[in-house]
C-alpha cells in the first residue's frame, strides 16, 4: 500500500466513524424525554471517539508503515459502531419501541465490540511507539488479546435468543457457560491491558533517545488525564460546578492522549516535553504554595485581629499582598527545583551561559574565548558539529 492509498483509506475508515457517531447523537438526542438542544450528553458521545479517530487518520496518512495510526483509527472506528449500536438498541427497545428494524441484533452486537474497543485500546499501549512488542514474550499479550475476544464473542452467542431484554438493568442473569466464557474473556481483556501498561513502564527505563521522549509525551498527557479527571468531578461535588465545565475538563484531559500520542509517533518538537513537564510541575506548585499562604494567611490574621467568619476588609487584602509579593521568588526557586530535577538539560545550560556570561566580562584572549565559547555551544546545544570563524584584525569588508 502506498501513500495516496492508506490516506485515501484512513480518512474514508474516518469518515465513516464521524457518520455513525453524528447518527448515534442525533438518535440519543431525538429519544431524550426532554425537548432542550443538542445536549452535553451528545456532545459527549461525539468528542473523544471522533478526536481518536481523527488523530489515528492523521498518523496512519503520514506513517502507514507504523500500525499504532492504524489502531487508533480502529479505537475510533469501533467506538462510533459501539455507540451508534448502543443508541439505536436505546431508542428501538425502549425510547420509542418498534420504530427501527432490528433493534435487538444491534444490542446484540454492542457488547463484543466494546470489548473489542478495549482489547484494540491495550494493543496500542503494547505496541507504543515503535510499532512492535518489547520482545516475543511481550507479544505474547497480543496472542491472548485475540483469545480473550474469541472466548467472549463464543460466550455471547447464548445472549441471541435473548436479545431484546439486554438493555434492561437490574436483571439476574443466570450463571451458565456463555457467562463463564464471558467473564473469563473480559477478565483476560483486562488483565492483557494492565501486562501491556507493565511493559511500557520496562521500555521506558530501556529506551533512550527518541524512544524515551516518545513515550513520556504519553506518559505526561496520562499523568495530567489521571490528575484532571477525578480533581473536575471533585470539584463539582465541593463546589457544584456546572456539568458542563466538569465535562469540559474532562474532554480535555482525555483529547491529551490521542494528541500526545501524533506528537511522539510524527516526532513534532519531540523533546519540548522536557520543558513543558519542568512548567507543567512547577506552576502547579507554586499554586499550591501560594493558596496555602494565602488560606494561611487569611486565617491567621482572622484569628488575631477579628472574628474568623467576619473578617475585616483588610485582612484579605494584606494576604493578597503577601501573595504578590512571594510570586516571583518562589517561581524563580521552584522553577529551578524542578529544572534541576526534570529538566537537567536546561538547568545544565543555563548554568553554563552564566558561567561563560561571568568569564567574557574579564577575559580578554580571544583565542581563549573561543575555545570557552565551542565548549558552551556543545555542553547546552549538543550540535554534530561546530565551528567559529573571525575575521582577522585588519582585515577590510
Amino acid at each position: 500500500m502506498d501513500s495516496r492509498q492508506a490516506s485515501r483509506l484512513s480518512w474514508s475508515l474516518f469518515g465513516l466513524a464521524a457518520m455513525l457517531l453524528s447518527c448515534a447523537a442525533l438518535l440519543r438526542q431525538v429519544g431524550a424525554i426532554s425537548d432542550a438542544a443538542f445536549s452535553v450528553a451528545a456532545l459527549e458521545l461525539l468528542v473523544p471517539p471522533l478526536a481518536m479517530g481523527w488523530v489515528g487518520a492523521l498518523v496512519a496518512a503520514r506513517r502507514h508503515d507504523n500500525p499504532i495510526g492504524w489502531l487508533l483509527l480502529a479505537v475510533g472506528v469501533l467506538s462510533a459502531v459501539q455507540a451508534f449500536a448502543s443508541e439505536y438498541a436505546i431508542y428501538g427497545l425502549a425510547s420509542r419501541p418498534g420504530a427501527v428494524p432490528w433493534p435487538g441484533a444491534f444490542a446484540w452486537i454492542s457488547e463484543p465490540v466494546a470489548v473489542s474497543y478495549i482489547s484494540v485500546v491495550a494493543a496500542v499501549i503494547a505496541l507504543f511507539p515503535t510499532g512492535r512488542a518489547l520482545s516475543p514474550r511481550w507479544a505474547v499479550v497480543l496472542w491472548v488479546l485475540v483469545a480473550a475476544n474469541l472466548l467472549f464473542v463464543v460466550g455471547s452467542f447464548e445472549l441471541w435468543p435473548r436479545r431484546d431484554l439486554m438493555i434492561r438493568i437490574n436483571v439476574a442473569e443466570p450463571i451458565t457457560l456463555g457467562y463463564v466464557l464471558r467473564v473469563i474473556g473480559t477478565g483476560g481483556v483486562l488483565a492483557c491491558a494492565a501486562t501491556a501498561s507493565l511493559s511500557m513502564v520496562v521500555r521506558f527505563w530501556r529506551s533512550h533517545g527518541d524512544e524515551r521522549a516518545q513515550i513520556k509525551w504519553v506518559a505526561y498527557a496520562a499523568a495530567v488525564a489521571f490528575v484532571a479527571v477525578p480533581g473536575a468531578f471533585a470539584l463539582n461535588y465541593l463546589f457544584r460546578l456546572p456539568s458542563y465545565a466538569v465535562d469540559l475538563v474532562a474532554w480535555l484531559a482525555v483529547l491529551g492522549l490521542p494528541i500526545s500520542v501524533a506528537v511522539a509517533v510524527l516526532k513534532y518538537r519531540l523533546y519540548d516535553i522536557d520543558r513543558i513537564i519542568s512548567r507543567t510541575l512547577s506552576y502547579a506548585l507554586l499554586t499550591a504554595l501560594l493558596a496555602v499562604v494565602y488560606s494561611a494567611s487569611v486565617l491567621t490574621l482572622g484569628v488575631l485581629f477579628g472574628d474568623v467568619a467576619n473578617r475585616p476588609s483588610w485582612v484579605v487584602a494584606a494576604a493578597t499582598l503577601a501573595v504578590a509579593g512571594l510570586f516571583q521568588p518562589a517561581r524563580h526557586g521552584i522553577q529551578r527545583a524542578v529544572d534541576r530535577r526534570f529538566n537537567r538539560r536546561r538547568y545544565d545550560a543555563a548554568k553554563m551561559i552564566a558561567a561563560f556570561t561571568g568569564r567574557l566580562r574579564d577575559q580578554l584572549d580571544l583565542d581563549t574565548l573561543d575555545a570557552e565559547l565551542l565548549a558552551a555551544i556543545e555542553l547546552t546545544m549538543q550540535p554534530t558539529a561546530a565551528s567559529l570563524w573571525l575575521q582577522p584584525r585588519g582585515a577590510t569588508k
